[in-house]
């Protein structure tokens, strides 16, 4: 009986698959689709001195490793099934290269900042994660105008969200933000550069707000309702209540806030 017992435990066990971890060796520095997150090549079983290639993308783990990353340069939709994972050690620069991404999890321990390499970018992945001193930080990186969609279904963690610029000669970036789950996030929106518009409800219960009227960053609610637990401009608190758009831009005498929605601050 016990004989039996143990051979079926692990003829159960060999069905089941586990989640293995891999590490970028090795910058991703050109545009060339051999330099992509998609080439098993890219990826090792060890942070560093070479070691096992994945046999599969699916499920696992792939930590930046403190390397300089980038996404396909796709004119589709490219996706990508397992998690990317800017780790602890932090990350050279990521960029969004193609027209749209879909990684299944994108995860961000450490800071990095995002730039875009094309007019129009769509990051849509499965879950948005940004933990403890984690930041993505987008940044308009192009002499023309940029637009970036963020559209997770997830958005969890207590990190930072940031929407900026690159360098003192960028362009303000036409910024998007819309989450079917957002109330596991706990961390800070920052607007610092560009227009932020929220074109669906969205829920920020436990999150705090803050952007930046004197380098004429713009929030833009159009019909919606944007719930927030707390909101700065230019680090002054706005008092709790419910605001439709016009009215808390006229409080704060800025033309910092537009749009026909309601903001809701709950602290």
């Amino acid at each position: 009986m016990k004989k039996c017992i143990a051979t079926g435990l692990l003829v159960l066990m060999g069905g089941v698959g586990f989640a293995e971890t891999y590490y970028l060796q090795a910058d991703m520095t050109t545009d060339k689709e051999s330099n992509s997150p998609l080439i098993k090549e890219m990826w090792f079983s060890k942070p560093s001195g070479g070691g096992e290639h994945p046999e599969k993308m699916t499920g696992n783990t792939f930590v930046v490793n403190g390397k300089a990353w980038r996404t396909p340069n796709s004119t589709g939709t490219s996706k990508f099934p397992g998690t990317i994972l800017v780790d602890h050690i932090g990350a050279g620069v990521g960029e969004l290269m193609g027209v749209a991404w879909q990684p299944s999890v994108l995860k961000f321990e450490s800071p990095s900042v995002i730039r875009l390499r094309r007019p129009a970018v769509t990051l849509q992945p499965g879950v948005l994660s940004i933990t403890g001193k984690g930041a993505a930080e987008f940044r308009a990186h192009s002499d023309g105008s940029i637009t970036l969609m963020i559209e997770p279904e997830k958005l969890e963690g207590d990190g930072r969200l940031v929407f900026g610029k690159y360098k003192a000669t960028d362009t303000k970036g036409v910024w998007s933000l819309k989450v079917v789950d957002s109330a596991g996030f706990s961390g800070e929106v920052v607007l610092d550069y560009g227009m932020l518009t929220i074109e669906d409800p969205l829920n920020l219960p436990t999150a705090t707000f803050s952007f930046s009227a004197k380098n004429e960053a713009v929030l833009v609610v159009d019909e919606v309702t944007l719930t927030v637990k707390s909101m700065t401009v230019d680090g002054k608190a706005v008092s709790a209540g419910i605001y439709t758009a016009k009215e808390l831009s006229e409080i704060l005498g800025e033309r910092c806030i537009k749009g026909s929605g309601k903001i809701t601050i709950l602290q």
